[in-house]
Order: structure tokens, then C-alpha cells, then sequence
């Protein structure tokens, strides 16, 4: 075969290689037995096809929109990073935006890598989708007390884990046993172990009907109709905030057992996770008090934070 024949084959084999890719859908495999070459040899022939421009990619329009989201966030909240997933129309995007945010994680993990994080459901779904593709090893550090109910279950046995948690409730009944928890040397070395993880992965709860703090009882009706009253919009780790982000002043914070929430400035690559339009007041709350690095949420709770009708 001489030298034109062979770069016309060539072409024409990357040419059927990337038709069968990226208009019939075909698996790498299936193509490889179609065309009699090895699966290695498809992935080089599309690899080629995209070097080649014989396969180009043009952004749409909601891509755009989604770029100019991330962006306008970093932007007006001085945010290491961002990433805004579509919104579907559903009611509940958790799970979609918990994946993203485990793919976030995963593509950045390197080696042993240690995570904190806090407590509740969209932390679980974020952990729950990263153990079941984390390929590396990983340890979980929990910020407070409260956590386990919101662990996978054995999560030892799908990717390789360790668990360092708090062994207590979240919230004390006094702030004496609040106290005398802190100064156990158990909880003492997971706190400092809080300082070197790289990456902190924390939801922000809202302050409507369905909040997560009073749907599962860790404060009662009245303390939380009490921090709504002062101006509470939002919480992290069961601190409360003002639309400023600002603490509310409360007996319940020093019944707490876990990391401050001015500490929680100091930790590395802080990543909120949270979406729903009874999120936004409380992300605008939290990404004005600095207490976000990095934010994963939706198009349609990215679009409100950035109005920001207080401004």
C-alpha cells in the first residue's frame, strides 16, 4: 500500500470510527469488533478525529448561561471556584447536584486524600455518589457530632475509607456537657485533624417549613421560630446566620460539639453544596459571611443568589 492509499485508509477508518462514536452511539468495543481492530486502536482513531477537527464540538446556548453563572459567582463572591448543573423542572435536584459535586471531588483527589464533612442529607447523597466512584483512598472527618445516621452504609467495603467521627450528638442538652465533650482527647485530634483535609464538604440549611434541623428534631419549634426572629435565613453546622452572614447570638451555640463556624473559614477548599429556591436567601447569607470556597448548586438557585434582592 503506498503512502496515499494508507493516509485514505487512515482517514476513512477515523472517519468510521468517530460516525459510529458519536452519531450511532456505539461502545468503544462494539466499534473495535465491527471494524476488526483492537478497542486501544479505536480510542487512538477517535482521539484523532477531535485533534483532526474531523469531530467539533460547539457549545449551546444553556452552556454559555451556565459559564456566565459560574463566573458571576466567583466573581461577585470572590469564590475560588463554582459549578452550576441544569436545572431539570424537578421539585428536588439534590441527587443530581450531590453527583456533581462527588465528581467535582473525585477529579481533584490525589493519593490518600481527606475530606471533611458535615452532617445531613445532602452531604450523605454527595458521599453515598463519591463511594461509589472513588477509585482512590479517602478519609471522612466529621465536623461535629450528629454525623453518623448520614454515613453509607458499609462504606469500607465499596472504596477504600477510613472514618474519623465524632462520637456524639450534634447539639448537647446544656452547654456544660457541649463543653466537657470538646475537651475530650478523642474529639480534640479529629478537630485538629480538621485542619489538614483538603477539601471540607458542607450543605447550607434553609430556615422554611421543611429545615432540616427541626425536621429531625436536633432543635425544637420554639428555639427555631426564636432564630427566625432574630434574623436568622440560613445555617451552617447548626449555627445560625443573618442575611449578612452574621451569627445569631443564641444559647444553642454553645450546646454545639464541632467546629466553629469562624473556623470553618480557616479550613481548606471549603465546598458548599445545596439547591432549591428555600436554599437561596440562606447561600447568599453564607457566601457573604466567606464561609464558601468553592459552591455546587443548579442553574435556577445560581440565577437567584446572583439577583440578591437585599442589595
Amino acid at each position: 500500500m503506498n503512502s496515499t492509499s494508507k493516509t485514505n485508509y487512515d482517514r476513512s477508518l477515523t472517519l468510521k470510527a468517530a460516525w459510529y462514536y458519536y452519531i450511532d452511539n456505539l461502545t468503544q468495543q462494539q466499534i473495535a469488533d465491527i471494524l476488526d481492530i483492537s478497542r486501544m486502536k479505536v480510542v487512538k482513531l477517535i482521539d484523532k478525529a477531535k485533534e483532526e477537527h474531523i469531530v467539533q464540538f460547539n457549545f449551546p446556548t444553556i452552556s454559555s448561561s451556565k459559564i456566565a453563572l459560574e463566573n458571576g459567582l466567583i466573581r461577585k463572591y470572590h469564590l475560588k471556584d463554582a459549578l452550576v448543573v441544569p436545572s431539570s423542572g424537578k421539585s428536588n435536584q439534590v441527587t443530581s447536584v450531590a453527583s456533581a459535586a462527588a465528581m467535582y471531588l473525585n477529579d481533584r483527589i490525589h493519593g490518600e486524600s481527606y475530606i471533611n464533612l458535615g452532617y445531613g442529607e445532602t452531604v450523605s447523597h454527595v458521599i453515598n455518589e463519591l463511594a461509589a466512584i472513588a477509585s482512590k483512598t479517602v478519609s471522612f472527618i466529621s465536623l461535629t457530632g450528629g454525623v453518623t445516621p448520614y454515613l453509607p452504609q458499609n462504606t469500607t467495603t465499596r472504596f477504600n475509607a477510613n472514618l474519623y467521627i465524632i462520637p456524639s450528638p450534634i447539639i448537647m442538652s446544656n452547654s456544660n456537657l457541649a463543653k466537657a465533650m470538646l475537651t475530650e482527647p478523642d474529639i480534640q485530634h479529629i478537630l485538629r485533624m480538621n485542619k489538614l483535609a483538603q477539601y471540607t464538604v458542607i450543605s447550607v440549611g434553609g430556615v422554611g417549613p421543611n429545615a432540616t434541623a427541626v425536621r429531625d428534631n436536633l432543635i425544637n419549634s420554639n428555639d427555631f421560630m426564636g432564630l427566625k426572629m432574630s434574623g436568622a435565613q440560613g445555617d451552617i453546622l447548626l449555627h445560625f446566620f443573618d442575611q449578612n452572614g452574621k451569627q445569631i447570638e443564641s444559647p444553642i451555640n454553645d450546646r454545639l460539639v464541632g467546629i466553629s463556624i469562624e473556623d470553618l473559614k480557616e479550613l481548606n477548599n471549603v465546598v458548599g453544596v445545596a439547591v432549591g429556591e428555600s436554599k437561596v436567601s440562606a447561600l447568599q447569607g453564607a457566601l457573604k459571611g466567606g464561609y464558601l470556597d468553592i459552591i455546587i448548586t443548579d442553574e435556577a438557585t445560581a440565577a437567584s443568589i446572583l439577583e440578591d434582592k437585599e442589595e
